[in-house]
């Protein structure tokens, strides 16, 4: 499945799992790399990679957070502008995905994903 999300991201300014940290700031701003990682069931260090080149290219800021400890980001202009500009293709991605497996095995496999994340 993640093939298909990178294939629809290729050629794009940025990456499917840039994408995905995008939108997530989108949907609750700020978050920090803990808590982006958390979301995303993905590793700390990758988290912050992306957060480090999503930050470069100017999509996200640093906001002052109640724990000097932690850094968290919420969208800039330019990343509200590449979340709009990238929606048809995270949205392609998500129809070839649904189209492949179809709706029952896409829930199934969605439960697999959650309760191997619950775990840890």
């Amino acid at each position: 499945m993640t093939r298909w999300f990178v294939e629809a991201f290729r050629g794009s300014s940025v990456t499917s799992g840039q994408y995905a940290v995008l939108l997530n700031l989108a949907l609750d701003s700020p978050l920090s790399t803990g808590e982006l990682a958390g979301r995303l069931n993905s590793e700390l260090s990758t988290i912050s990679r992306n957060m480090d080149t999503v930050e470069a290219a100017g999509l996200v800021s640093p906001v002052a957070g109640t724990d000097r400890r932690r850094r968290e980001y919420e969208l800039t202009p330019h990343g509200w502008e590449a979340l709009e500009h990238n929606l048809p293709r995270w949205q392609e991605a998500q129809a070839r995905t649904m189209k492949r497996l179809g709706r029952a095995r896409w829930l199934v496999a969605l439960g697999i994903l959650k309760n191997l994340y619950s775990d840890e």
